[in-house]
């Protein structure tokens, strides 16, 4: 296996990248290293940790995140194919922790949209029974409706992004230590 030499870490970003100059996810980034073809399934990863790390990278709210607590994750995947780790644990353990934090954020946003849609009914049936019509009130009325939509989802998201944060860093150590017990 040869390894690719870099002067510096990358950031790793969310997604799938069509080649590495567009960035690179944390299975992308392992490729890199390992010297493969550019690819989010390396062939030197356990096929069942590659799809944790991807699941894990694409959870996490930002590449400051996705960058401090993947990397020893990534670093270590590399040559962890046909090894017979059982990653399941730490995964399902991700899964549980995360599983309720994905639903406040679900539970939260759906009436939030029906707050906005709300607002801008109403909006649009009190200027259409207006005497002297306000297209300025209407567009008032709905930017704050928006607005409001706009907050409670980002509160939403950000204590789902908490959570699958602290939830990752739990699941990262434990996968590390999966490989890490098994050298």
């Amino acid at each position: 296996m040869t390894t690719a030499n870099i002067d510096m870490e990358p950031v790793l970003k969310s997604g799938k990248h069509a080649t590495r100059e567009d960035g690179m996810c944390a299975m992308e980034f392992a490729a890199f290293l390992a010297g493969e073809p550019h690819s989010a399934h390396p062939v030197c990863v356990d096929g069942n940790l590659c799809k944790a790390v991807i699941e894990l990278n694409d959870s996490l709210p930002s590449d400051r995140d996705r960058t401090t607590i993947l990397m020893l994750l990534v670093k270590a995947s590399i040559g962890t194919v046909g090894k017979g780790l059982d990653f399941a644990p730490a995964w399902m353990a991700y899964r549980d922790a995360t599983a309720p934090a994905l639903k406040v954020y679900e539970d939260a946003k759906a009436p939030a949209m029906t707050a906005y849609l709300d607002a801008r009914a109403a909006a649009m049936t009190a200027y259409l029974d207006a005497t002297a019509p306000s297209w300025n009130v209407y567009k008032d009325a709905i930017a704050a409706a928006w607005t409001a939509y706009e907050d409670a989802k980002a509160l939403a998201l950000k204590v789902y992004g908490d959570a699958t944060a602290t939830a990752a860093i739990t699941c990262a150590a434990d996968l590390l230590a999966v490989i890490e017990n098994n050298k």
